[in-house]
């Protein structure tokens, strides 16, 4: 069977349904957003909002037959993101919620509660990287066309953007152990393991956030 061409591009801007449906549909560990909060347009707001609004030319696509089956999001500066994160999108996403009645809604009322108490339990803190490692990313690809190199084609040219525009390092986060593998593959480091409960209504096994850096050459 002929193995499906992946084509890697810049995001356009007629990209970004196809970008949030992938991000609400692999979720959590491939899995759709539903599993764990009922808000689907919320989640892809926070989870995704930054880089199709605020920095789209570090935004790539993975497209097979013109349509987009996976993408790489990422960020030059962390401290951008944080700011605006912060300033912008989070308090957009918190009235949306409260419009919607999130808080009222069994299955989003436990994740957010659960959330807060990953907070106060300090399990939100994450080491400082960002001197030497100041770019991060996130990369997402259909369940459908995983392992047939599309998510290796969009980290070599997100490396290659990387290079060009002089910035020395890269992290990324991630909760499945099976990804170890493939960003050590990419020469990643693994550098932060830590238990996290915010998805403990889930009744799954233990869920740990594991993090990765790299450097750019």
């Amino acid at each position: 069977m002929t193995q499906p061409s992946i084509i890697i591009r810049p995001f356009k801007i007629d990209d970004k349904d196809s970008v949030r449906k992938i991000c609400a549909d692999t979720a959590f560990m491939g899995e759709p957003v539903e599993r764990f909060f009922d808000f689907r347009d919320i989640f892809s707001d926070i989870a995704i909002s930054y880089y199709t609004d605020y920095e789209p030319e570090s935004l790539f696509i993975a497209e097979c037959d013109g349509n987009v089956v996976g993408y790489l999001a990422g960020c030059k500066d962390t401290r951008r993101f944080k700011r605006i994160f912060s300033r912008r999108i989070l308090p957009r996403a918190f009235f949306s919620l409260l419009v919607k009645g999130a808080f009222f809604r069994e299955k989003s009322a436990r994740l957010i509660t659960s959330i807060l108490k990953s907070f106060f339990k300090g399990e939100l803190r994450r080491p400082d990287y960002l001197k030497d490692f100041p770019a991060h990313l996130h990369v997402n690809v259909q369940n459908l066309y995983r392992h047939i190199g599309a998510g290796t084609k969009l980290m070599e040219r997100y490396f290659d953007y990387l290079r060009n525009n002089h910035i020395g390092g890269v992290h990324l986060y991630s909760f499945s152990s099976a990804g170890q593998q493939f960003f050590q593959k990419l020469d990643f480091s693994k550098v932060f393991s830590q238990k996290v409960s915010y998805f403990e209504q889930l009744k799954l096994p233990e869920v740990y956030l594991y993090g990765f850096t790299k450097r750019i050459g």
